[in-house]
């Protein structure tokens, strides 16, 4: 019988011969073991561990990265700050530290960079001691800028304040003398360029000379005395109206024969109103105009620039009234013009005393070297200036217009209230030159330029707000007049309507726009009839129209021809009032305003 031997056990498979070889092995590994951890210590003895997950989220190499940057620990010192680059000495540096002493107080490991001086500034040459090279010469200086004289000379014309309420009293400097050498305006100085070379040399400005002034002062033979007085002369009664519509219609053979009628060039065209609250009266606008381009041609003008040359008048205002004037000598005159320019204070000069002048280059120019001589200077006498309007020749076949530019404050003179400025001058005139007052300012005498204007043939004043504006105001005056084709209009209408037509005094007929007026009837009045006469360059014309009202009803018509009626009115009604103070006149005044709702102008001067 065979037997079979058994598998042998765990037991059974070791090595024979190796009963004490796990316990060395053992012994190995862990001497292997202390000797790696120790090993291990002393490599990350610096480390610092995280224990809150910071690197979590870094990747493999960052964490290296960031092991090897934290095994280090240096203490950087940095540099001094370099010397300005413009300056020319170097700036002082701090004393340097022994080395001893640095390097106690620095690691090993800390770079070699930091014992390394610091760069020189951008510019310095190293062979000479680290000292940036100096500056180079300028080649050219500036030459000095002279000392630029100006003056501005502020007066107190007039005095408002009462002296004994000031609390400190008022200590008065004489006037000082104006120095005519200095030209108004200093142009900006610049050197000519062989002064700008020279740098040794001192420059000087040159300025234009002042222009001659403008003698002002009275001519000689005003300033005479005749050794007898004049003899005196008598004005003949003034007639009634009867009488007056009876001269006016009478026919006179040496002014009927050469009139010739105007039927035919003159074209009257009527606008009716009759209030809707009936006040009794028909209201109509007449407009007067040419028929056509064929018939009554332009008039030839005469025009006279009137300017204020007083101390009123600041300088730099004079300055926009020269230019505002030089405008209309350059470009507002037509080649069948003549001119005239007229300076006043307390005396009249003419640019061309005592004739028209045509607008050629050499006329414009020296009216032009006129205007700019005038300086700002002595008081205001407007009568005067007014006065000497009139002495200036005047033809039959020419049609006169004046410009006054002035702020309208009479301050010398034998007339000064504006209302017997206004009365006396427009009785001289009776309506043969036409006047436009332009005031220079807000604060002009719109009430003395409006009614000097109205009462003889100029309409309502145009008044500059600044000074900036003057120029264009002129202009638009200027332009606004550019061809008269009937002077010297009159017109009558017949009693027999018991019309009311205003105004008064009208202006010419203009190329360009119609002659207005203004009436009221009685209401069932069913037409009338006026007479009109006027010139046209030598030739005296008259016209008779007869103008049909009909039957209008309350309501019907443009409204605003009762209003504009009862504004013209009250102009009619404020030029007699300055002319003759009549209380009549006045309540008539404020009782047409009230009924119209018609403010009425310059109420607070009436009677001034």
């Amino acid at each position: 019988m065979t037997t079979t031997p058994s598998a042998p056990s765990f037991d059974d498979r070791r090595d024979p011969g190796s009963d004490g070889a796990p316990v060395a092995l053992f012994a190995v590994a862990i001497a292997v073991s202390l000797a790696l951890h120790a090993g291990f210590g002393w490599a990350v003895r610096d480390a610092r561990v995280s224990l809150f997950g910071s690197l979590s989220g870094a990747t493999p190499a960052q964490r290296l990265r960031l092991r090897e940057e934290s095994a280090l620990r240096t203490r950087l010192v940095p540099p001094p700050p370099p010397a300005p680059a413009e300056s020319a000495e170097p700036a002082d540096r701090a004393a340097a530290s022994a080395p001893a002493e640095l390097l106690a107080s620095m690691d090993t490991e800390a770079p070699a960079g930091i014992f390394e001086p610091p760069p020189l500034p951008a510019g310095t040459d190293a062979s000479v001691g680290g000292l940036p090279p100096p500056p180079a010469l300028a080649s050219e200086t500036e030459p000095p800028v002279p000392w630029q004289p100006r003056e501005q000379l502020v007066e107190i014309v007039e005095r408002f304040a009462n002296d004994d309420l000031a609390a400190i009293p008022r200590r008065e400097v004489a006037a000082v003398e104006r120095d005519r050498a200095l030209s108004d305006v200093v142009p900006e100085f610049r050197p000519a360029a062989a002064v700008e070379s020279a740098s040794s040399v001192p420059a000087f400005a040159w300025a234009a000379p002042t222009p001659a002034r403008a003698d002002l002062s009275a001519p000689k033979e005003l300033l005479s005395v005749p050794a007898e007085p004049p003899p005196p002369v008598e004005a003949p009664p003034a007639p009634d109206g009867e009488s007056s519509v009876s001269a006016f219609l009478a026919e006179v053979p040496e002014e009927v024969a050469p009139a010739k009628p105007i039927e035919n060039v003159l074209d009257a065209a009527i606008a009716v109103h009759r209030p809707k609250k009936d006040d009794g009266f028909v209201y109509f606008r007449v407009d007067v105009k040419r028929k056509g381009a064929d018939v009554l041609p332009p008039v030839p003008r005469n025009i006279l620039l009137v300017q204020d040359a007083s101390r009123s008048i600041s300088p730099d205002r004079l300055y926009q009234c020269r230019e505002a004037f030089r405008r209309v000598l350059g470009s507002g005159l037509l080649p069948t013009d003549r001119f005239n320019v007229l300076a006043f204070n307390t005396a009249n000069t003419f640019a061309f005393p005592g004739s028209w002048r045509a607008p050629s280059p050499e006329n414009v120019s020296a009216a032009t070297a006129f205007l700019d001589g005038l300086r700002p200077e002595g008081n205001t006498d407007i009568y005067n200036a007014m006065r000497g309007v009139l002495d200036l020749p005047r033809e039959p076949g020419r049609s006169t217009l004046v410009f006054l530019l002035t702020d309208g404050v009479a301050t010398a003179g034998d007339i000064r209230r504006d209302s017997r400025i206004i009365g006396e001058f427009s009785a001289l005139n009776a309506g043969g030159v036409s006047v436009f007052g332009l005031g220079v300012s807000k604060r002009s005498d719109e009430y003395l330029l409006s009614m000097l204007s109205f009462c003889n043939r100029g309409g309502p004043a145009a008044i500059a707000h600044d000074r900036f504006e003057i120029p264009d105001t002129v202009g638009r005056a200027v332009d606004g007049v550019g061809s008269p084709v009937l002077t010297d209009i009159r017109f009558l209408f017949d009693t027999a309507s018991g019309a009311i037509v205003t105004p008064r005094m009208t202006e010419n007929l203009y190329l360009d726009r119609p002659l207005r007026l203004y009436g009221r009837v009685p209401a069932g009045t069913k037409e009338v009839t006026f007479q009109a006469r006027g010139r046209n360059g030598g030739k005296k014309y008259d016209m008779v129209f007869t103008l049909h009202l009909g039957e209008p009803r309350p309501g019907t018509g443009d409204e605003t021809i009762a209003s504009s009626w009862a504004r013209t009115r009250i102009y009619d009604l404020i030029a007699s009032y300055a002319g003759e103070q009549d209380p009549a006149t006045l309540a008539e005044l404020t009782r047409l305003g009230a009924a119209h709702g018609v403010p009425i102008p310059f109420q607070d001067r009436l009677g001034r």
